[in-house]
């Protein structure tokens, strides 16, 4: 059996840990208020985007995992669009050069038909054709010094989509805003003074380049 003063100590001290616990909140574990008030709520807080407990909707793991399925999605579509492009502009490339060929094939035909003797004077008098068709015919189209300056701005941003489009086709991320620039490439390319550069407008060289 425990001596009178054991006993004593013993009881004082399972008093005063069966106040501490009184005094301590049971909700939140705080001993600055009872669970009566406690700030927090007593049932778990339950998400709106998918229902279910312990978080709230600004934390719901679905609705996270679902913005970055949307973000990829419209990330491979961009990308797709690019990959259009570029195979588009390849096929172009590819009549372009088959055009070239056919036409020195045809001129290498003409030469040979001719002879030797007759390309002197084929080649006096195609200069003198040309002579005077280029006094004939008027100067081509010029653009205006702001169109020139226009014309210079939208390719310096086209050439940055041409590179955001290259570290797109190799994998890199790239965020909302480099998606953007490269989702604006039709406006750019379709706009009034572009048009004019494919048509053959001549460009001035007569202003200094813009920043």
């Amino acid at each position: 059996q425990l001596p009178p003063s054991r006993k004593s100590s013993l009881h004082s001290t399972m008093a005063f840990a069966s106040t501490s616990a009184m005094a301590c909140c049971s909700r939140c574990g705080s001993d600055a208020h009872m669970a009566a008030g406690c700030p927090k709520p007593f049932f778990r807080p339950v998400c709106r985007g998918c229902g279910r407990l312990g978080h709230d909707e600004a934390r719901c793991p679905q609705k996270r995992c679902e913005g970055a399925a949307a973000r990829q999605a419209e990330w491979e579509a961009s990308r797709d669009a690019w990959q259009a492009r570029k195979e588009a502009w390849e096929a172009r490339k590819e009549a372009w050069e088959v055009r070239k060929a056919a036409l020195e094939a045809k001129q290498a035909a003409r030469e040979t038909r001719f002879g030797s003797k007759d390309i002197d004077a084929l080649s006096d008098s195609a200069a003198s054709a040309t002579t005077a068709a280029t006094v004939a015919e008027p100067a081509p189209p010029m653009l205006s010094v702001l169109e020139e300056k226009e014309a210079r701005k939208l390719e310096r941003k086209l050439r940055e989509v041409v590179q955001l489009e290259d570290r797109a086709a190799r994998g890199e991320n790239l965020d909302a805003l480099q998606l953007a620039k490269i989702g604006r490439r039709g406006d750019l390319e379709g706009a009034l003074v572009m048009q004019k550069v494919r048509a053959g407008y001549g460009r001035r060289s007569d202003i200094t380049a813009g920043p």
